[in-house]
This record gives C-alpha cells, structure tokens and sequence, in this order.
C-alpha cells in the first residue's frame, strides 16, 4: 500500500524533474529506504489513506515523506499529520524538518501555511524548518 501511495503522490514530479519513473527502481529505492518501524500507514474511516514516515532525534523531529492517495487529498489529512507533529515538537522544543520537490506547490503552500521557513533549496527540492 505504501508504494502505491508514494507513486501516486510523486510519480509526476519525478517525470517533471528526471523525465520518466522507472518502476523497478523506484519499488528497490521504497523497500530500501522504507523503515517498516517508522512507517505509520494512515487510516481514515477504517480506510488506508496513505503513509507518514517520521524519523525523531534529540534534535529534531523529521517529516521524512508523506503521500495521502489523490482522492483523499484536500480534507484537511496532511494539516492534520503536520499539525500533530508541530505540537509534538512544541512540547519536546524541537523543530520539525521537512522538505518537497519545487513541482509540489499544494506542499509549499501547506508548509508555508502552516508556518515553516525555507531554509535551503537545490535544483529539485526545497528544505523547510518550523519556527
């Protein structure tokens, strides 16, 4: 389940950036990178929904990656989840990091609404931090 919500949250900006998605790759990279640990499978009304993968350190609280299937998308999911990570930071005094690729604008905008600072960009991302 968690795959095929990261495709279909990143499989465009991914061809926008690199120009293709090459599956096989991308199921190797997801099953490497993927703590099953940290990997929190989101349910709403019963229903998997998408993933959240948070890494915490005595430094910060780290939104690895997020992906909430497309028909999901817009109620208010991922404010939520980054919300709950704000207020776990607030109450441990940590800052939250996060980042996404330049092509995610409803992304930015949700982080700069929620607060967060722009701290570092490359050709392809842009890092975020909470105030």
């Amino acid at each position: 389940m968690s795959y095929q919500a990261k495709e279909s949250g990143y499989r465009s900006h991914v061809e926008r950036i690199w120009g293709k998605w090459d599956d096989a790759w991308q199921i190797t990279e997801h099953r490497k990178d993927f703590d099953t640990d940290l990997l929190e499978i989101v349910t709403c009304d019963g229903v998997d929904v998408g993933y959240i993968y948070v890494i915490r350190s005595a430094q910060a609280i780290k939104l690895v990656d997020m992906a909430i299937f497309p028909e999901y998308r817009g109620k208010g999911i991922g404010t939520h989840l980054v919300n709950s990570l704000l207020a776990e930071a607030r109450r441990c005094s940590l800052p939250v990091e996060l980042g996404a690729f330049k092509t995610n604008l409803s992304a930015i905008k949700l982080y700069e609404r929620l607060g967060f600072t722009r701290v570092s960009e490359t050709d392809t991302h842009i890092r975020f931090i909470s105030r």
